[in-house]
C-alpha cells in the first residue's frame, strides 16, 4: 500500500491533561485515534459526540477560515503591487 493508505501506527489513549497540548499536532494522530476508540468503546457515541463537539468546534471554524484569510492577504498585497508568483 502507498504510505497515504497504510494503517497508521497504534497509539495510546491521551490522558486528559495531555489533550490540550496534543490538539492540532499531526504526530499525535495515533494517540487521538486510540483516545476516541476508547471513548466510543466505554461511552455511548451520542455522549462522546456531545462532549467533544463543543471542544473541537472553535478549531474547525479557525481552520475553515484560514485559507480565505490568507487569500485575502494575497489579494490585498497584489492590489498594491503585482509581482511574479
Amino acid at each position: 500500500l502507498p504510505d497515504a493508505l497504510a494503517e497508521p501506527a497504534t497509539g495510546m489513549p491521551l490522558a486528559a491533561e495531555r489533550r490540550a497540548a496534543a490538539i492540532g499536532r499531526t504526530s499525535t494522530y495515533p494517540d487521538w485515534r486510540a483516545t476516541f476508540e476508547h471513548e466510543i468503546a466505554t461511552h455511548d457515541w451520542p455522549a462522546v459526540l456531545a462532549d467533544w463537539l463543543g471542544r473541537l468546534a472553535p478549531g474547525f471554524a479557525g481552520a475553515a477560515a484560514h485559507g480565505i484569510i490568507r487569500t485575502a492577504h494575497a489579494v490585498r498585497a497584489l492590489a498594491r503591487h503585482e509581482s511574479a508568483p
